[in-house]
């Protein structure tokens, strides 16, 4: 009897997981001016939200030139603290671009790069207006490295509960083989539950998901909840991998950013299936991160990893988010496809 209690208790937390996740589609809002037909598409954007780059001192004389030709007048950032951001450069200027932003450290100790430029895209920038500014920096400076870019997709919802279950439920799912690290918190503002609350952040190693809202609503660097409009995923692709997908300078990754062959695999949700000894699909999730947090995969693989033999037999995809994978990766083409188009 005890048995079949807990089956169909196994059964009912199943049932509420399918419903969960099923309702999931209609609180993402749909293409065009009516955000409600479910018959569009889902309103997901992606774009490159940050490019780093990296000078080289062969050619450090004519870089510099045409650095301070590209981006006269630079303005030096008195505020800039070294420690707090980058400990091997004594100096930041900034310039300030319609289309975005750029950072640029100088005064490089040790055996650094001369210099570093970070480019952020500005909230609501035409992908043409951004891909011409890059053009008009890469015609000049092709052969700087590139060494990190920042791939992102943003998930539009209906309202702010749909912003909050679908964060819970990507939050729940996501799984990056081999990522140890792991951090759930809310910027650490405001206690779980208070609609008040800042935005929820969840950190898996070189992957994050949040709540975000339109930067012009932003709080310093975060987000009061009722502002958050949408989920943004972000992968932060550094220069082993940028390398390993032939991404090695400026002038590559103006050719073809490879959006999707960096990030089509990375967005995978999976849950545990097979297992006496795992929760199972539908069961919460109780393995805890430094700051006590519970609830996703991720943290219930690492810690059964070594207790349950051969654990990745049990770990399977969570068919309830098929859907959304495959509007991610076809964000992700349909991106490749119109930059590309645009050369």
């Amino acid at each position: 009897m005890k048995l079949d209690s807990q089956i169909m208790k196994d059964q009912l937390l199943q049932r509420q997981a399918e419903s969960f996740l099923g309702s999931l589609e209609y609180r993402i809002m749909r293409q065009g001016s009516n955000t409600r037909d479910w018959d569009r598409p889902f309103a997901i954007s992606a774009l490159i939200d940050r490019i780093d780059l990296s000078g080289n001192w062969a050619t450090m004389a004519y870089d510099w030139k045409m650095v301070e030709e590209l981006f006269y007048p630079m303005h030096p950032d008195k505020s800039f603290v070294p420690s707090k951001r980058r400990p091997h450069y004594g100096k930041r200027f900034i310039k300030d671009f319609p289309e975005c932003k750029i950072f640029i450290y100088t005064d490089a100790s040790d055996c650094r790069p001369p210099f570093r430029m970070e480019i952020y895209i500005n909230e609501k920038t035409q992908m043409q207006h951004f891909r011409e500014r890059l053009e008009k920096i890469s015609q000049h400076l092709p052969d700087l490295k590139i060494s990190l870019v920042e791939y992102t997709l943003d998930i539009f919802c209906i309202d702010l509960t749909g912003v909050h279950f679908l964060f819970k439920a990507l939050k729940k799912h996501l799984f990056r083989p081999y990522k140890r690290k792991v951090m759930l918190l809310g910027k650490g503002k405001q206690a779980w539950g208070d609609d008040t609350r800042m935005n929820a952040y969840y950190g898996l190693g070189d992957t994050k998901i949040y709540e975000r809202g339109p930067d012009k609503k932003r709080k310093n660097k975060a987000w009061v909840l009722k502002d958050a409009d949408r989920i943004r995923l972000e992968f932060t692709a550094a220069r082993k991998t940028l390398v390993k997908n032939e991404l090695h300078v400026f002038s590559d990754f103006m050719n073809d950013p490879k959006f999707c062959a960096i990030n089509k695999d990375i967005y995978r949700f999976k849950c545990f299936k097979g297992s006496k000894k795992l929760p199972g699909y539908g069961k919460p999730y109780a393995a805890c991160d430094a700051n006590d947090r519970d609830g996703c995969f991720q943290l219930e693989v690492n810690r059964h990893r070594h207790s349950v033999r051969n654990i990745h037999q049990y770990i399977k995809d969570v068919s309830r988010l098929d859907f959304l994978r495959s509007e991610l990766t076809n964000a992700m083409v349909g991106f490749d496809a119109q930059w590309n188009g645009l050369t």
